[in-house]
């Protein structure tokens, strides 16, 4: 019996050896040649912030000229923004990008450097869609009409479909594009834009300049995923190459080339 009892004894020891020696092998080899991988995550957005009960300004002209900016995004659904606890937002799809090359130049009124001051996010004015404008300070003008020139140290004020909105209740919804990115306080960015007005501009597209690299401010740099995007060829260009080209599309060509 005390052999028996041995002879089990010695078997659970060499099997706990075994399973060690297994366990710190396969660790080893995990940490040389790690093949578990994880989904990336979508990338949240740094999207501006309005509170659902945000009030008018107080100013008659002031209040006027946001309405104005606000009803551009009025009937933008058929379904007020509400509170809703199990909302967490809305997505829209990423046609928005179809037909622009990486330089939409041909398409935008305007092509600038600036630096973002300030970012502000609107309801429209029925409450069925959300604007983000950011106040932009002029660096550089590129492309513009002679009709009505844009001057360096100039703010001018750039939207976008999109925003976040805090409900009284204290949750959050978020209302974003695919693909589109949002431009960030204190960074200084390549825009391409449409006119809106005197001083007003929505968004065509963007690079951000303030990196060694640059970055797009749309495509793949947002939402990190598989779609492709015409933006993501310059993702990487060193800054000061990829203005060249950016100024050499924008030149006027001359006679006689296409």
């Amino acid at each position: 019996m005390r052999k028996y009892k041995s002879r089990i004894q010695r078997l659970l020891a060499i099997m706990v050896v075994a399973a060690a020696a297994i366990a710190l092998t396969m660790q080893g080899q995990s940490q040389k040649n790690p093949t578990v991988s994880k989904e990336a995550p979508r990338k949240q957005r740094d999207l501006p912030v309005v509170d659902f009960e945000a009030t008018e300004p107080t100013d008659l002209q002031a209040r006027e000229k946001r309405r104005s900016k606000a009803s551009r995004y009025d009937r933008h659904s058929s379904q007020r923004i509400e509170d809703a606890p199990w909302i967490e937002g809305r997505v829209q799809s990423s046609h928005w990008a179809q037909g622009l090359s990486a330089l939409p130049v041909t398409v935008s009124d305007v092509v600038l450097i600036g630096g973002v001051l300030d970012a502000q996010a609107h309801l429209s004015n029925d409450k069925t869609g959300i604007y983000s404008e950011f106040n932009v300070q002029v660096v550089e003008v590129l492309k513009d009409s002679p009709m009505s020139p844009i001057y360096p140290g100039r703010v001018v004020f750039l939207e976008r479909y999109g925003g976040a909105v805090r409900f009284p209740s204290g949750s959050i919804q978020r209302f974003e594009t695919w693909g589109q990115g949002m431009p960030r306080v204190g960074e200084r960015y390549l825009f391409f834009l449409r006119r809106e007005g005197q001083t007003d501009f929505s968004i065509v597209t963007g690079y951000q300049l303030d990196v060694e690299t640059v970055v797009p401010l749309d495509g793949a740099a947002v939402e990190g995923g598989t779609e492709k995007y015409p933006f993501d060829k310059y993702r990487g260009f060193d800054v000061s190459t990829f203005l060249q080209i950016v100024r050499t599309e924008i030149a006027p060509k001359p006679r006689g080339t296409f």
